[in-house]
Parts: C-alpha cells; structure tokens; sequence
C-alpha cells in the first residue's frame, strides 16, 4: 500500500500534517477523482486555524468537472479563506521528525489534538515523542 497524502494544516505559526479530512465531512461534498495511488480521497486541502476558527484556505484536486478548480470545485463563487463551520470532531496534528514509521500514518514527534464545534476550536492537548536516533 501507498503512503496516502495528508492535508497541511497551519497553526501557532508552525505547519503541521494530518490524515483527518475536515473537507470529508461537508455535505454535499462533489465526488474527487483519485488520480494517484497516493491520494485515495482524490484532493489535498490546506488549513490555517486563526484566533481558534477553523479555515480552508486552499484546495486542489478535480473532480468530473473540468472547469472547476480551487475553492470553486466545492464553494462556487467563493474565495479563500472559507470558515468550516461544518466541522466537530477532533484532529490530530503533527510535525517534525518521525518517531515511529507506518505504513498510512507514521507518529511524528510533535502533535495537537485540537477538538471542534462548529469549526471553533474548543480544547487542544499538546504530545511530544521522543526521537530517537538511528530511525
């Protein structure tokens, strides 16, 4: 199996990685076409949380309409950054090196739990790993 891509998530000033799919929640979401073993969900979304508020602020992908790219394949007539009030659950964030390899989704030595409501960010809990050297 394939190492699948992650989504970019920007936040405290720091960029992280996760394999939660914020985007995957919307309803009405149009279907993505996978175009790599890589990318099953078919689109890869970059997200910034600012004064705790969750925001899509770029997406790429394609879907079975070709004129639509960016935002547009999912907000029409919108642009960036677009609050994702649809989203409550909880994303696990992650940077730096990696702590423990794996197949879909390695443990990197820093993550952020951040939990949401209505795309506002309601508690965080903070983990660091310990690297060691030699992986």
């Amino acid at each position: 199996m394939t190492t699948q891509s992650m989504d970019t998530v920007y936040f405290d000033g720091c960029e992280y990685r996760t394999s939660a799919e914020p985007l995957g929640r919307l309803p009405g979401l149009p279907v993505f076409l996978a175009l790599s073993t890589a990318n099953h969900k078919g689109y890869d979304a970059t997200w910034s949380i600012v004064a705790d508020k969750l925001f899509l602020v770029a997406l790429s992908g394609a879907t079975y309409n070709p004129s639509e790219r960016g935002l547009a394949m999912v907000f029409p007539g919108c642009s960036a950054p677009v609050f994702a009030e649809w989203f409550s659950e909880t994303m696990d964030i992650q940077n730096g090196r990696v702590v423990e390899p794996a197949e879909f989704n390695p443990l990197l030595e820093n993550q952020v739990t951040l939990t949401f409501r209505s795309g506002r960010v309601v508690s965080q809990e903070r983990l660091q790993r310990r690297h060691e050297s030699g992986r």
